[in-house]
């Protein structure tokens, strides 16, 4: 984990646009000395309005975050782009019955969606199949993993996948695997 310490004195302005189409601003000020790890202070931006591009631009993956994508990747997650010059975003569905499992992530993931998961419908062999899914917001932080994830909009594996498994995305692939593992030990 990477720590750093930070003595900092900074007034900047913080903007987004509203639903009336304002531009509100928030002073912030800070002289902070404390340790933080980095990417823990992040906070949710649950039923946040739209983010105007600039805030959008500013907003950078840590390396935690970014590894719990790729592992979601390598499994059940998948990105989606409107048209090659849209923003890429990140979604993740897993079945009623690992609801745990979705919420754990969704803790993690929080800072980057605007809304609690949702209940999804499917259909599968003729059979209703309920599920809960993740959805992010649209960031141009995930265009990188989509041009690495996906050509001619089908996912693939790519070349640099070795320097793309970290610990933290092994993990979260893994934990895929072992629900893979345990269905089939139940019918059995």
């Amino acid at each position: 984990m990477i720590f750093y310490s930070q003595t900092i004195s900074l007034n900047f302005r913080c903007y987004y646009k509203s639903k009336q189409s304002q531009i509100i601003s928030q002073k912030v000020s800070t002289n902070c000395t404390s340790l933080v790890p980095y990417g823990t202070n992040l906070g949710s931006t649950l039923n946040m309005d739209r983010l105007s591009k600039n805030l959008q631009r500013l907003i950078y993956l840590p390396y935690n975050i970014y590894s719990i994508i790729v592992g979601k990747l390598l499994s059940d997650g998948w990105l989606d782009k409107e048209n090659l010059n849209a923003n890429t975003r990140f979604r993740f569905k897993q079945a009623v019955a690992r609801s745990d499992y979705v919420i754990y992530s969704f803790l993690l993931l929080s800072h980057y969606c605007s809304s609690v998961p949702n209940l999804d419908l499917g259909n599968s062999n003729g059979t209703v199949t309920y599920g809960l899914q993740i959805i992010t917001r649209r960031y141009p932080c995930l265009n990188e993993l989509y041009h690495l994830f996906y050509k001619n909009k089908i996912k693939i594996i790519p070349y640099s996948i070795y320097d793309l498994l970290t610990p933290i995305a092994l993990a979260n692939f893994e934990l895929i695997g072992l629900r893979v593992m345990e269905q089939k030990e139940t019918k059995v």
